[in-house]
């Protein structure tokens, strides 16, 4: 779950704002009220700092459980026209 602060209550309650970023994202604004700071857990920005995986490790990737995921897609029907050349 993300949480908003406000950089006077992060200021005020850092504890608080430690406790929501095991949560989830905590999203710091400015006096605006607009975002300037992003506060993660450790583990939450390792999976965003992780080198991206290449589609086929995606596919082979297991749920949760360890179980493989499922993935059985329709075949593409593409149909081709030839071109208009006026």
């Amino acid at each position: 779950m993300d949480t908003t602060l406000t950089l006077q209550v992060l200021d005020d309650n850092l504890a608080r704002a430690l406790k929501a970023a095991a949560q989830g994202a905590v999203f710091i604004v400015d006096e605006n009220g607009k975002p300037a700071y992003v506060l993660l857990s450790y583990p939450a920005w390792q999976a965003l700092a992780a080198p991206p995986r290449s589609i086929s490790d995606r596919i082979r990737q297991k749920d949760g459980d360890g179980e493989s995921v499922e993935f059985d897609p329709e075949p593409a029907r593409i149909r081709l026209k030839p071109a208009e050349l006026d």
